[in-house]
């Protein structure tokens, strides 16, 4: 139901009917070891690529 909301937690608390986010939270079992790994690969994100430059981009230069 999580995946199916787009990890959205406050959507999945009112699907399922739980009285608040919290109670929903313990049921998705998430581990402090899940969250020190999301945390520290934060700064090793993939770098954005820029788009190549199309042949009409070159002409205008």
């Amino acid at each position: 139901m999580y995946d199916a909301s787009g990890y959205d937690l406050i959507r999945t608390q009112r699907i399922v009917g739980h009285s608040s986010p919290l109670v929903t939270a313990r049921y998705l079992g998430t581990t402090q070891s899940d969250l020190d790994d999301l945390v520290l690969g934060l700064g090793q994100m993939p770098p954005v690529r820029l788009a190549e430059p199309t042949p009409a981009m070159a002409l205008a230069s």
